[in-house]
C-alpha cells in the first residue's frame, strides 16, 4: 500500500520483486522476527498468494504481497506491505485494518476457509524510508478510551515493523538475504559494495531460481545504482552481469575519488602558496614600516646631535650613546628644552 494510486517507479518494483521471491521472506521471518511462535512455523511450506492478493480499482495496491505457511497443520497468512514514502503516515495501523478486512473478505469469496473459520494472519510493514517510524504499531493507539464495557467493542489489530535503515545486520553468520539488502541501503561507502554483493551473489548462486537472480540484478540496478548516482541502461539482467558492471564501475569512482584528491590536494598546494604569498607580503609591509621608522628615529638623532654640537660643542661618546637609546618621546621633549637651556645638564635635568 502506498499513497500512489496509478503505477509504481521502477524501483519501488524492483524493491516489490524481492518480496515476492521465497528466500527473501523465509530470512525475514526467521531471522528479523524475533517471537516464539515463528518456530512453530514450517517455512519449507512457505507459498506465494498471487491470486488472493487484495486489488480495488481505487486503491492499486501494488506493494501488497500475500504468502502462507504451515502453522500448527494449519494456514497462516503472511501479508507484507511495502512502505516506500520518504515520510511516516501515522495512519498506516487503521490502514492495515481496511487490507486485513480485504484480505479476509478475499478468502470467503475464493471459499479459502478452513473449518467455516478464517484463518490468522501476521501483517508485516518493510519500511525503507529516512525518518524514524514513529507511528503506532497498534489500531489501539488511534481510537480514543472507551468507558467501560465499550472499550471490548473497539477495533484492534497490530503490525509488525521491519525497519530497513535501522534493522539489526549481522553478514557474518550465515545466509542473510534480508540482512544485505539492508546493507546494501545503508552503505556509504561505494567500494564496501563489491565486497556486500560478492557475498549475496554466491549465497543466490548456491540455491537461488534464475528468476530470484534476475529480481536481485533489477534490484541493484534500479536501486542500489541510482542511489550512487549511477543509472543502468536495462541491459543488466543478471547477477553476474552486475557484478563485472559494479567491478568496472568501483574501478571508475576510484578513479575518479583520486582525481578528486588530487584536485583537492592541487587546491591547498595552491592556497598554501597564495597564503605564504600573503604572509610575505605583510612581513615586507612591516619591515618596510620598522626600516622607515628607524630612518626617521635616526634622522631626528641626527638632527638633535647636530644642535646640540652648535650650541653646546662637541658630544662626548656618552652623550651621543645616550641620544641612541633615547625613545621618541624623550627626544621630542630634549628638541623643546634646546631652546632655552644653557647647558646639555639642563637639557638632561629631569630625565
Amino acid at each position: 500500500m502506498t499513497n500512489n494510486t496509478t503505477s509504481f517507479p521502477n524501483h519501488d518494483r524492483a524493491r516489490r520483486l524481492l518480496f515476492a521471491h521465497r528466500d527473501v521472506v523465509e530470512d525475514l521471518l526467521r531471522h528479523h522476527v524475533q517471537e516464539t511462535w515463528i518456530e512453530e512455523l514450517d517455512l519449507t511450506t512457505l507459498r506465494r498468494e498471487p491470486e488472493i492478493s487484495i486489488s480495488e480499482p481505487l486503491d492499486a495496491r501494488e506493494s501488497d504481497i500475500v504468502w502462507s505457511v504451515h502453522w500448527r497443520e494449519r494456514y497462516l497468512y503472511v501479508l507484507i506491505l511495502l512502505e516506500f514514502q520518504s515520510s511516516v503516515d501515522r495512519w498506516l495501523a487503521l490502514r492495515q485494518l481496511v487490507y486485513v478486512a480485504l484480505f479476509y473478505q478475499k478468502l470467503v469469496q475464493a471459499g479459502r476457509l478452513e473449518d467455516g473459520k478464517l484463518p490468522p494472519v501476521f501483517p508485516i510493514v518493510i519500511y525503507n524510508g529516512k525518518p524514524r517510524w514513529t507511528a503506532p504499531l497498534d489500531l489501539r493507539d488511534l481510537v480514543a478510551e472507551a468507558p467501560g464495557e465499550l472499550a471490548r467493542y473497539q477495533p484492534t489489530l497490530r503490525y509488525f515493523l521491519v525497519d530497513e535503515l535501522r534493522m539489526a545486520v549481522d553478514l557474518n553468520h550465515g545466509r542473510e538475504l534480508l540482512s544485505a539488502i539492508a546493507a546494501l541501503e545503508r552503505s556509504e561507502d561505494r567500494r564496501e559494495l563489491v565486497t556486500i554483493v560478492d557475498r549475496l551473489s554466491t549465497w543466490l548462486d548456491s540455491r537461488a531460481s534464475a528468476s530470484e537472480r534476475r529480481a536481485f540484478a533489477a534490484w541493484l540496478s534500479r536501486v542500489l545504482l541510482p542511489r550512487h548516482n549511477e543509472h543502468d541502461d536495462g541491459s543488466i539482467e543478471e547477477l553476474l552481469e552486475f557484478r563485472s558492471m559494479l567491478a568496472e564501475t568501483v574501478e571508475r569512482w576510484r578513479r575518479e575519488d583520486r582525481a578528486k584528491e588530487l584536485q583537492i590536494e592541487r587546491k591547498d598546494r595552491q592556497l598554501a602558496r597564495r597564503q605564504r604569498l600573503i604572509e610575505q607580503k605583510e612581513e615586507l609591509i612591516e619591515r618596510t614600516k620598522t626600516e622607515a621608522a628607524d630612518a626617521r628615529r635616526q634622522g631626528e638623532i641626527e638632527v638633535l646631535r647636530r644642535q646640540f654640537t652648535r650650541k653646546f660643542g662637541a658630544l662626548d661618546d656618552a652623550t651621543i650613546q645616550r641620544l641612541e637609546d633615547a625613545d621618541d618621546e624623550t627626544l621630542l621633549r630634549w628638541s623643546e628644552r634646546l631652546l632655552a637651556a644653557a647647558s646639555l645638564d639642563e637639557v638632561f635635568a629631569e630625565d
